[in-house]
C-alpha cells in the first residue's frame, strides 16, 4: 500500500517505485515531510545528479513509516520486487 501511494504522489515510474529502498527515504518529523532520492532516473542521468521528490501528504508519510518498520537501509519498500 505504501509503495502505491508513494509512486502515485511522487509520480514515479514503475521501475523507480519497485526498486525504492529505505535508504532513499528521509522522513522528517518537523514539518511532516518525506524526501525521496532517486539516483537512477532519466532526469538524474541527463543532469548528472540525484532527482529528489518531496511528499507532504500526512497519510502517505504515515503509510511509509509503517512500511519501513523493521527494515534495513538496503531493504526495498516492496520486498518482493525484482
Amino acid at each position: 500500500m505504501a509503495l502505491l501511494l508513494v509512486a502515485f504522489v511522487g509520480l514515479s515510474r514503475t521501475s523507480e517505485a519497485l526498486t525504492l529502498t529505505v535508504r532513499q527515504l528521509q522522513l522528517f518529523a518537523v514539518g511532516g515531510r518525506l524526501v525521496i532520492s532517486l539516483p537512477s532516473t532519466k532526469t538524474s542521468a541527463a543532469r548528472g545528479g540525484t532527482e529528489v521528490v518531496m511528499v507532504t501528504d500526512a497519510k502517505v508519510i504515515a503509510a511509509v513509516r509503517l512500511a519501513c518498520r523493521g527494515l534495513g537501509d538496503d531493504d526495498r519498500l516492496y520486498p518482493n520486487s525484482m
